[in-house]
């Protein structure tokens, strides 16, 4: 049986940046690097549509993804009160400048050997 594991929506909203609309993995799926490697995609994506930043929403309480965006140099930004309609959560918007640069080609780099070993396993 086929099933979707993992999305994401990247929106090109300017030639400046790219926004993730949204990411998610089926929860079977969690804890496995498929939310990395679409987020890892996603940069390297972005990088070659010449965006010079990549930014996000994420709910306040969710502490995994955030750890998850703080390792591709996401820092908090803002706060985006009552964000989400199911429950009112606020939303922190998060995001990386200046992804065209050596830097943070080379943290990508990184990021890409230590996925490649997590998927190996």
């Amino acid at each position: 049986m086929d099933f979707l594991t993992g999305f994401i929506f990247l929106w090109d909203t300017t030639f400046e940046e790219s926004h993730v609309m949204s990411i998610g993995t089926r929860r079977s799926h969690r804890r496995k690097g498929i939310g990395e490697l679409l987020l890892y995609s996603a940069a390297i994506n972005s990088i070659k549509k010449g965006a010079r930043s990549l930014t996000l929403e994420v709910r306040v309480s969710n502490v995994p993804a955030i750890s998850l965006y703080k390792k591709y140099g996401m820092t908090t930004q803002g706060l985006r009160k009552s964000y989400y309609i199911d429950n009112h959560e606020d939303a922190k918007i998060m995001t990386v400048d200046d992804i065209q640069s050596l830097d943070y080609r080379n943290l990508l780099n990184d990021r890409r050997v230590r996925l490649e070993e997590r998927l190996k396993n």
